[in-house]
């Protein structure tokens, strides 16, 4: 977004933030900073130093090969960064097979990293498009209770904390579970109430079949699409008592606008101050950690590229409150987001930082 009010680190203050799409948006009081004393859930298992932010990197499989897929894309981090990601995340639908999924999260474990799955109600191979966006409502009616348990004994098996992002960019209009959905076939948007009431069903599905190692991830993308009341990110909020960590996907598509990750996310953190408004309540011990769940630019000169990411690593490497960063290494069709051959300016990035790597296994 083009942002008509951008002052200096604005995402941690409360500068007003209006956008062409939606000029008179109020600005948050909320200090976001105190998100920085928010529970970081993955320290009650491992030791996360206070203050440091946590890598991951996110990836598309290519191959049908998970656990080479999963070493080359941290083999490609460690070359490129001159470390290991603390968290390596992968995509999977309704679909996915058991096994795949097991494949994934031992391979994960083996290369000392904590497992980060996407998990989308839908079907990569589904052709029809009606067809899916009615998948909500056949979840509701328990037709899809067999392969959601069958993934559920599979986490609940791993034994190990795993980070779960279910149904991510939901307020977008790219995926057939997002709010312009029709699940009730009645030629009308469903908004995001069929989402949440979807939500809350899996999520009881999977603690009855005692998957109680999911850390819950609850994502928006930093834009909504349609930029619409009823689209934004916390309509679809299901309840904090069925989310653990709430994680925004933030992107600069150059070909469409030139914007700073910082720039990118704004709007969503502005949001999300708003929300926590409403919950003033609530101590900083309670608040829910905040982090990206994606980030990238698919810029196609290696300078500039390099530049993009170089400057995010500055800013993430400062803005409090931001507990995890999982960088989409990988390519999407044709726009490449990963950090190849960037060379050894990202690395320089990283070391100077407080990221954290390797919260256990081999350093």
């Amino acid at each position: 977004m083009v942002f008509s009010c951008l002052i200096t680190s604005c995402l941690f203050t409360s500068c007003l933030f209006e956008t062409e799409k939606d000029p008179g948006r109020p600005a948050t009081t909320f200090d976001l900073s105190r998100l920085e004393r928010a529970r970081n859930p993955l320290a009650e298992t491992y030791a996360v130093p206070e203050g440091k932010s946590i890598v991951g990197l996110q990836f598309a499989f290519r191959s049908m090969n998970y656990a080479w897929e999963v070493d080359s894309n941290v083999e490609a981090f460690h070359e490129q960064t001159g470390q290991y990601p603390a968290v390596t995340g992968a995509y999977f639908d309704l679909s996915s097979q058991p096994q795949n999924l097991k494949t994934f999260l031992d391979a994960v474990r083996a290369d000392g990293c904590i497992p980060y799955v996407t998990l989308d109600p839908k079907d990569w191979d589904e052709p029809d498009l009606a067809m899916q966006k009615r998948f909500l409502e056949m979840i509701l009616n328990g037709e899809f209770d067999a392969p959601l348990k069958a993934l559920a004994v599979t986490l609940r098996e791993f034994k190990h904390p795993v980070l779960f992002r279910y149904a991510h960019e939901m307020n977008g209009d790219w995926y057939p579970y997002a709010g312009g959905g029709d699940a009730d076939g009645d030629g009308k948007a469903d908004g995001p109430g069929k989402f949440i009431q979807a939500w809350r069903y899996v999520h009881n599905l999977f603690a009855q079949e005692g998957a109680g190692n999911l850390l819950w991830i609850f994502c928006p993308n930093s834009e909504d699409f349609p930029a619409q009341e009823w689209n934004r990110p916390f309509k679809y909020f299901p309840g904090l008592e069925y989310v653990d960590l709430i994680f925004v996907d933030g992107y600069e598509h150059h070909d469409k606008r030139s914007q700073s990750l910082e720039q990118s996310i704004a709007y969503f953190s502005n949001e999300l101050g708003l929300y926590l408004e409403s919950r003033a309540e609530m101590a900083d011990s309670l608040l829910p950690a905040f982090g990206l769940g994606e980030f990238g630019t698919n810029r196609i000169a290696t300078g500039l590229k390099t530049d993009w990411y170089v400057q995010s690593l500055d800013y993430l490497g400062e803005a409090p409150g931001i507990k995890f960063h999982i960088m989409y290494n990988s390519r999407n069709g044709r726009e490449d987001f990963s950090l190849h051959g960037l060379g050894d300016r990202i690395k320089t990035a990283y070391l100077k930082s407080r990221f954290q790597f390797r919260l256990f296994g081999p350093q």
